[in-house]
């Protein structure tokens, strides 16, 4: 999807005791974008402790990098194991529907890779956001200087800290 608009912005949000956290309205609106509908695709991050969020499109283009994928590999004489390729990809992926005013539910398994408890700090990526645990980002800055004085700033300004 060439057209996809880009997700810029953080925000912090609670966890209520149902998992529920609402998307910042700056993510939100991005997303709402490039959906059909009003559905996030929520996956782990490939490489840091945090979970990370896409619109719905993300998917198509996740398959179609797989393919091309398979293509190179192929035409270069050496073996691809889709399967493979597309339970790495897949496996550890989930679509939530979210409300008119961006809150969803986290699914536990998210909740537990991102350790994530009562706050979410979200941060624009380009082609996804991440979500982030705010303490984790304040106790270990060198994961993400930039998030951590985002989450900072906006736990102070909700008398967090």
């Amino acid at each position: 999807m060439a057209d996809r608009q880009l997700f810029a912005g953080q925000g912090l949000s609670a966890i209520d005791a149902k998992g529920r956290v609402a998307i910042p309205a700056c993510l939100r609106a991005i997303l709402d974008t490039n959906s059909a509908g009003r559905s996030l695709v929520i996956a782990r991050h490939p490489e840091r402790p945090c979970i990370i969020g896409h619109d719905r499109g993300w998917l198509d283009e996740l398959s179609a990098r797989i393919k091309q994928e398979e293509e190179r590999e192929k035409a270069a004489g050496r073996a691809f194991d889709f399967y493979a390729a597309t339970e790495d990809a897949f496996g550890q992926v989930e679509e939530v529907p979210y409300d008119p005013s961006g809150r969803f539910i986290l699914p536990n398994f998210f909740k537990h890779k991102g350790d994530l408890s009562d706050l979410a700090f979200f941060y624009g990526s380009g082609p996804f956001f991440a979500i982030w645990n705010p303490r984790y980002l304040l106790e270990n800055r060198a994961a993400h200087p930039k998030a951590a004085e985002g989450a900072e700033y906006f736990m102070r300004e909700k008398g967090l800290i």
